[in-house]
């Protein structure tokens, strides 16, 4: 293991820009006190660079050293930032998170809902961003913190004609945190809508809704699915690579466990 660490640790100052990038993300997974102690020895020059580099190493801190939270801060909270450093730092808040251990109280950053939201707040940049690593981070951080009025408004951005697919997807995910009662009955009648679906910008949103749904074995979610299960051709249609019917059926096994 140390070897192993080490030997990253020599790749991380690679000519090969590419190879460094890669070196820090394998660090991060692997984890572990040498990977500690290796990310710690290099961050002084890893915080002079930019660009993909940056933020693998913004991701990279997420996973080795979470508890100060200045690498994902310091990008947020600057409003005249590069929006794709912002975005990558929403990605490492995320990460950093969710990684608390069970039972974990985790740094005091971590349960400051009021800060992480100011940080994720869009308004006030020189670049408008809502991409999908910021809202999927406020998803966390909603559900970290059991700030339900948040959800609703994540739900409404989801299904908003306007709102980008990735984006959609982002909140589809974080959706699946969710355990406001009011927010999932309201999306299993989103779910049997009367009007015809939009795959291109709604079929993930849906699978999330069905998944989310159908897992807690609620009778009405349960006869939505079905309804997608007996009838292939009901838009979205079923697609042999991939169909949202596949996430009702996971929710069902869900149910059944």
């Amino acid at each position: 293991m140390r070897q192993s660490a080490q030997q990253l640790g020599r790749t991380m100052v690679h000519p090969n820009s590419r190879l460094r990038c890669a070196s820090l993300l394998a660090l991060a997974k692997r984890g572990g006190p040498d990977a500690r102690k290796v990310f710690r020895d290099t961050l002084p020059s890893l915080q002079r660079t930019t660009g993909p580099e940056r933020w693998a190493a913004v991701l990279a801190e997420a996973f080795l050293q979470p508890d100060s939270g200045k690498a994902f801060f310091a990008p947020l909270e600057d409003r005249s930032g590069e929006s794709r450093d912002q975005r990558a730092a929403a990605l490492a808040l995320s990460v950093a998170m969710l990684s608390e251990r069970s039972g974990g109280e985790g740094p005091d950053w971590r349960g400051d809902a009021k800060r992480i939201f100011a940080a994720l707040d869009t308004s006030g940049r020189r670049t408008q961003i809502a991409g999908p690593e910021i809202v999927f981070a406020r998803g966390v951080c909603t559900w970290r913190n059991q700030i339900r009025k948040e959800w609703r408004s994540l739900w409404n951005i989801a299904v908003k004609p306007t709102t980008e697919d990735e984006v959609s997807v982002a909140i589809a995910q974080a959706l699946l945190f969710c355990a406001d009662d009011k927010l999932i009955t309201d999306s299993i009648r989103w779910a049997e809508g009367k009007g015809d679906f939009e795959p291109r910008t709604k079929e993930a949103l849906l699978a999330g809704v069905l998944l989310l749904s159908t897992q807690s074995g609620r009778p009405e979610a349960i006869e939505v699915a079905a309804k997608f299960l007996r009838n292939g051709a009901r838009a979205p249609k079923a697609k042999k690579a991939w169909d949202v019917r596949f996430h009702a059926i996971v929710g069902l096994l869900r149910a059944l466990e």
